[in-house]
């Protein structure tokens, strides 16, 4: 066993070298925080129009309290356009199983998450509201592989 004097020693080295080492960054570091949303009160052809004009192909479904109630992929409203729906809610198309996180999840998390699974994951608190949109093009802005790439004006 040390004596004092090393054990303190140690101590502080151990504290110095925590010091040096930068904090991981987290979702609500890296997210962005003005995403495009559609009401699950929307209708299909609203919701439609929404995402043509933002040149999204998915996004977050919210609520009036803009808690997170799903999300809704281009594909599936025009689907239901098709089938002559437009004038339906989105709550009826949505997709409702969404993979989300929270605003302390590390960037290592969600590289795991978004280059395994999906390719945007909605950060939201402990009671559901949306705080913002990660994006794997955010992770690529991140690491300098988009370098060129201008800052997100939306969700992608």
């Amino acid at each position: 066993s040390l004596d004092e004097g090393a054990q303190a020693t140690l101590d502080a080295c151990a504290a110095l070298a925590r010091d040096m080492v930068p904090p991981e960054l987290t979702a609500q570091v890296i997210m962005t925080k003005d995403v495009v949303t559609i009401s699950a009160n929307a209708t299909v052809a609203d919701a439609h129009g929404t995402m043509k004009a933002s040149g999204l192909k998915s996004v977050p479904v919210v609520d009036g309290n803009d808690d997170l109630r799903g999300t809704l992929k281009l594909n599936d409203v025009i689907r239901a356009e098709k089938k002559g729906n437009a004038a339906q809610k989105v709550r009826g198309i949505m997709r409702t199983q969404v993979a989300s996180v929270g605003p302390e999840t590390t960037v290592g998390e969600l590289e795991t998450i978004l280059v395994t699974t999906v390719g945007r994951v909605p950060v939201i608190t402990d009671t559901g509201r949306l705080l913002g949109i990660v994006t794997r093009t955010d992770l690529l802005r991140l690491r300098n592989y988009y370098s060129t790439l201008p800052a997100p004006s939306a969700s992608r």
